[in-house]
């Protein structure tokens, strides 16, 4: 058996990998470099999102020797991430259209959210340039594993913290197709931020009744109920 060694170069934790003599060398979670050498991820950190650009991979849990990856089985999911990424909306569709990828990576994007605060939770809303509905998904930071918590800023002035990204991938093979990052208007922010560190603040106190809440937010796009009920919405600059 072989110990080796290695530096996570996401969070930069140190740590080892023992592996029979036979058998790789690293890692699965181990990326080429140009220059020569690789660059690996820890276990927790090959859990976050992986270099946010067009045509690299949703997510990498685990590689198999013939390089495949295994993604998550997700339609779209929003998540404030750690490790400076930051506001993150994932949408994964079957081969999206040029049109669809066009209208992330150029058209205007209104983004809103608004509170179920009987349970406690948050769902963050978009609607893309000629697209009918809005995307719509929840938001629980209680859901999330602890290295997948982040809390975002209560006075956001600076544009990076005010960071929006999307990211379009094509469920079939897991690769980010579009990349778009905006930012949120001050004011909208500020508004965004405080509702989160609200939630997070509040615990959950009926796990049940927030499932079924949770469950049952496809409901809001039948006869656009959603307009009634986002009352905090702008426009991606």
């Amino acid at each position: 058996m072989t110990t080796n060694y290695y530096q996570c170069e996401s969070c930069g934790v140190f740590d080892s990998h023992t592996v029979a003599n036979d058998e790789r060398k690293f890692p699965f979670t181990r990326r080429e470099l140009p220059e020569g050498g690789c660059a690996v991820r820890c276990k927790e950190c090959t859990e976050l999102p992986y270099r946010l650009e067009e045509g690299q991979p949703f997510r990498i849990y685990i590689g198999d020797e013939n390089g495949l990856i295994r993604i998550w089985k997700l339609n779209r999911k929003y998540n404030f991430w750690p490790n400076r990424i930051g506001h993150l909306l994932e949408i994964l569709e079957d081969d999206p259209s040029h049109e669809y990828i066009q209208a992330v990576q150029n058209g205007p994007v209104d983004i809103g959210f608004f509170v179920e605060r009987d349970v406690n939770l948050i769902v963050v809303t978009i609607k893309l340039k000629d697209q009918s509905n809005w995307v719509i998904t929840p938001f629980s930071w209680h859901e999330q594993p602890h290295f997948m918590r982040a809390t975002p800023n209560p006075n956001p002035l600076l544009s990076i913290d005010r960071h929006f990204r999307i990211s379009l991938v094509n469920s079939h093979g897991g690769k980010i197709v579009a990349i778009r990052c905006g930012t949120m208007p001050t004011e909208f922010a500020i508004t965004f931020h405080q509702a989160i560190l609200r939630h997070i603040q509040q615990s959950v106190i009926d796990w049940d009744k927030y499932k079924d809440s949770e469950e049952n937010l496809h409901k809001l796009l039948i006869g656009n109920k959603l307009a009634t009920r986002l009352d905090n919405i702008c426009r991606l600059e």
